[in-house]
C-alpha cells in the first residue's frame, strides 16, 4: 500500500542511537520516495534535528517534538517505542489510516507479524523488521549522504598511500573501554606489520591525549590536528571511510565507523552485543564473557589481533 503522509515516533536519540537508526531512515525513504515523512520525538530531542541533520536532510521532511506537532492527520503512524501509555496516546490523539506499534505484542497495531515471528534483539534489525511487517522489503545497502567538504578534510588528514587502522579507544562510560595499554600494544604490533594506527580521541577523552602521544608517537590523531577547527561526528564518519579497518569499544565513535561501513572489530563487556552490535558487512564481535570475565580487561590482546586480521582478510 502507498502512503503519502507518514509519522515516525521515537523517544528521542543520542548520537549513537541516531547512527544506528540510519538504515531504517534510508529504507523508509526508499520505500516511499514521494511521501512526507515526519520524525516526531518525545522527551529527548532527536540528534537528527541538530548534529546529524545533514545525514537525513533529504530523507526526513520535518523533525518535531510531539508537544509541538501541529498536524494530527497521517496516512501511516509508526510507533517505534514500546511504552504502552505512550502508544495509546499516539493511537488516539493522531488521526491515521494505519497504525503500527510492537507494544504489548502488537496489540494496538493494524499490522501483525506472521505466526512464529522471532523478534530480533539487535535494535536496527528490530526496526527494519517493523518495515517488513508493514509490507516493505528494505534495501540494507545505502549510500551515506555526507558532504564532500567533510570528505575533502578527511582526505587531507588521512591522505592516500597508507593502510589506516582506526582505534576508538574511549566510550561514554569507562567500564566499556578496553584497557588503554592494550590499545597501545595493539598499535605497536600493527606498525610492525606495516599498518598506520589512527587513534580517535573524542571530547570525553581529552585527558588521554598526552598519554597516547607520549606512548604512541607513531600513531595519527586526526581530531587533535591543528587543521581541525571543531570536532564533528560528520568528520569522524568521513575519516572512517578512509580506514582499511578499525577496532572499537561499544561507543558512539564505533557507530560512526559502522555508518561508514568500515570493517570493524567491536569489543563488548558490560553492554549487550546482541542488542547494540553494529550492522555492517564485515564485522567481528568479541565479548568479555566469552573469555570468562565481565570486565573489558578479560578480552585478550591476541584475540583482538586475530579478529582484526579476519576482518581484513574477509
Amino acid at each position: 500500500m502507498s502512503y503519502s503522509n507518514i509519522l515516525v515516533y521515537v523517544g528521542g536519540e543520542l548520537v549513537g542511537d541516531g547512527l544506528i537508526k540510519l538504515p531504517f531512515v534510508y529504507a523508509l525513504r526508499d520505500a516511499y520516495p514521494q511521501a512526507k515523512i515526519t520524525w516526531c520525538y518525545g522527551e529527548f530531542e532527536s540528534v537528527y534535528k541538530n548534529v546529524l541533520a545533514p545525514l537525513v536532510s533529504s530523507k526526513i521532511d520535518e523533525i518535531v517534538a510531539l508537544k509541538e506537532l501541529k498536524q494530527h492527520n497521517f496516512d501511516l503512524v509508526i510507533d517505534t517505542q514500546s511504552e504502552w501509555l505512550t502508544t495509546l496516546k499516539l493511537k488516539f490523539s493522531l488521526k491515521h489510516k494505519a497504525f503500527f506499534s510492537s507494544t504489548l505484542r502488537y496489540l494496538f497495531s493494524d499490522f501483525k507479524p506472521p505466526k512464529g515471528y522471532d523478534i530480533p534483539r539487535r535494535l536496527i534489525d528490530k526496526m527494519l523488521g517493523f518495515l517488513h511487517i508493514i509490507g516493505v522489503t528494505p534495501h540494507e545497502n545505502y549510500k551515506l549522504e555526507l558532504s564532500e567538504e567533510w570528505r575533502a578534510k578527511a582526505c587531507e588528514l588521512l591522505p592516500e598511500g597508507k593502510c589506516y587502522i582506526g582505534l576508538a579507544v574511549g566510550a561514554g562510560y569507562r567500564s566499556k573501554c578496553w584497557p588503554r595499554d592494550s590499545y597501545q600494544e595493539l598499535s605497536k604490533l600493527l606498525i610492525k606489520e606495516g599498518y598506520q594506527p589512527v587513534v580517535i580521541l573524542g571530547p570525553q577523552e581529552q585527558d588521554w591525549v598526552q598519554e597516547f602521544k607520549e606512548n604512541l608517537a607513531e600513531a595519527l590523531y586526526p581530531l587533535q590536528d591543528a587543521r581541525v577547527a571543531k570536532q564533528s561526528p560528520l568528520l569522524t564518519i568521513a575519516l572512517a571511510e578512509r580506514l582499511t579497518a578499525a577496532v572499537s569499544n561499544d561507543c558512539g565513535i564505533g557507530h560512526m565507523f559502522a555508518a561508514a561501513n568500515t570493517p570493524l572489530v567491536t569489543l563488548f563487556g558490560p553492554t549487550t552485543a546482541e542488542k547494540f552490535a553494529p550492522k555492517i558487512s564485515r564485522a567481528q564481535i568479541l565479548r568479555a564473557q566469552d573469555f570468562g570475565g565481565e570486565s573489558m580487561e578479560a578480552i585478550p590482546l591476541e584475540s583482538v589481533q586475530k579478529a582484526l586480521k579476519e576482518v581484513l582478510l574477509s
